[in-house]
């Protein structure tokens, strides 16, 4: 369920630069605009199929709104001594509501019409509203409403195929006519009917979108159904391998009690205590006076040694069995251990920066960063008594700083109007809009299937000591 969107394009915006050419890139005069359609021309195929010419014109009213016109004319047989008749004349007025936008993926439509009919020997469809049509005329008016599904295919920058289907309702009044041509009136009835309908319409639209041909990859993924996203094995930094410390070997005298030389005693020198910091060596300790505060503008995927706990999508419950959670928890609750039973260092902060992507509303998703941060607070209290004020637990919310990064360092060719959408549009909600329309969707598609996983963690952990005094 993707589409298209307004966004801004360069004519270099397909091909790939580097991060460099990215931050420098501003829009001029040049820059193209890229649109959605407006106004539609369509024609039923399955209408033509039944020898019925019909031309649909269908306008944009709102970002998700549009309104259209379908006039269908049959005029056969133009011979009024034939036996088989349909001739009739159609006009129906639809409302559509576009889930995503005008013009793109599915919709709703709500719709009313009118149509006059003369028909006789059995045509279809109208055999389903009189079985007694193959021994009689019918000549009559109708007016019906009724609702529908359906879904708009992209082909190029200005056609598309459009599947519809649904039902309609309606009440009709006709003559019925002993026999095809110039038959007595038999009665004047009245009737409800309810019919199914359907459509395979060919669209052209103007003006279309200028637009980059999705990848056939993307296309072959968006089929299968969506799953959750384990973390790559290299998205997770090296663990540090787990359990104590091999005690020092004591040095040992090899001179023989037997011996008649005269026993020296050895002096061996004290060995000298080594704080936990220097034994562990971990690339998430650091000293105290490397602290700074957390702030969204900081990129801290950038460090390749922090350590990450995952979460399945929407959840802040910590599952040990998810990704490598289990050996990255016990990693973190070791080397916190260690600290705090080592006499030369003093454990002085665990900073935690829980994330999360950005699917979803921007306020439920700002929670689920903060509790995705707490719950690793509160694992880590569940097993070693560490008290609340030795934390700093901060929110990253929408990890949109890291996703950009994560975008820089990509091949993927549209990234640039990525970059663009992402710096230029302040409005999170918006941005996250344009993001799900980019390219047809297939942006969106490419950005779920490759790096919103690694966002729904409870993101950073830096432990923060310093020297005993």
């Amino acid at each position: 369920m993707y589409c298209s969107a307004d966004v801004e394009k360069t004519e270099s915006a397909a091909e790939v630069v580097s991060p460099s050419e990215v931050s420098d890139t501003v829009p001029t005069e040049e820059t193209k605009k890229l649109r959605t359609p407006v106004f539609a021309m369509k024609n039923n195929l399955l209408y033509d199929a039944m020898l019925t010419p019909n031309l649909t014109f269908e306008v944009k009213l709102a970002k998700r709104w549009t309104l259209q016109v379908e006039g269908g004319f049959n005029p056969f047989p133009l011979d009024d001594t034939k036996d088989h008749k349909w001739r009739h004349f159609l006009v129906d007025l639809e409302a559509k509501y576009w889930f995503c936008e005008a013009f793109h993926r599915d919709f709703i439509g709500v719709n009313v019409a009118y149509s006059h009919y003369n028909v006789a020997k059995g045509a279809y469809p109208i055999g389903w509203l009189y079985p007694a049509v193959k021994d009689y005329r019918f000549q009559g008016d109708a007016v019906m409403a009724g609702v529908s599904y359906g879904w708009s295919f992209p082909v190029s920058k200005h056609v598309a195929f459009e599947l519809e289907a649904g039902v309609d309702a309606g009440y009709t009044w006709y003559g019925k006519y002993e026999c095809p041509h110039c038959g007595a009136l038999l009665a004047q009835e009245r009737k409800w009917f309810a019919v199914p309908k359907a459509g395979v319409n060919i669209s052209i639209l103007l003006p279309a979108e200028e637009r980059e041909d999705c990848p056939c990859k993307y296309q072959k993924e968006e089929e299968l159904p969506e799953k959750e996203e384990t973390p790559a094995e290299d998205t997770i930094s090296p663990i540090l391998p787990i359990g104590p410390v091999s005690p020092i070997a004591e040095p040992v005298d090899t001179v023989s009690a037997a011996s008649d030389v005269p026993v020296v005693p050895v002096v061996v020198p004290p060995v000298p205590a080594v704080p936990a910091y220097e034994r562990l060596n971990s690339p998430i300790l650091a000293s105290y006076s490397e602290y700074k505060p957390y702030s969204t503008s900081d990129v801290l995927s950038k460090d390749s040694t922090a350590l990450f706990i995952y979460f399945p999508t929407d959840s802040f419950v910590i599952d040990r069995s998810f990704g490598r959670n289990g050996i990255v928890l016990d990693s973190i609750v070791y080397l916190v251990s260690e600290l705090m039973k080592d006499s030369l260092t003093e454990m002085k902060m665990i900073q935690i920066v829980g994330f999360a992507s950005f699917d979803g509303p921007l306020k439920r998703n700002i929670r689920l960063a903060q509790n995705r941060a707490k719950a690793l607070k509160d694992y880590i209290q569940t097993n070693l008594n560490v008290p609340d004020s030795l934390f700093e637990v901060n929110s990253g919310g929408e990890a949109w700083s890291e996703l950009e990064w994560a975008v820089e360092q990509s091949d993927y060719k549209l990234k640039n109007q990525i970059l663009r959408i992402i710096r230029e549009e302040k409005d999170l909600n918006e941005r996250e809009r344009r993001l799900r329309q980019h390219n047809y969707g297939w942006t969106y598609v490419f950005l779920r299937d490759q790096l919103l996983a690694r966002y729904r963690n409870a993101g950073y952990i830096k432990v923060y000591f310093d020297k005993a005094k």
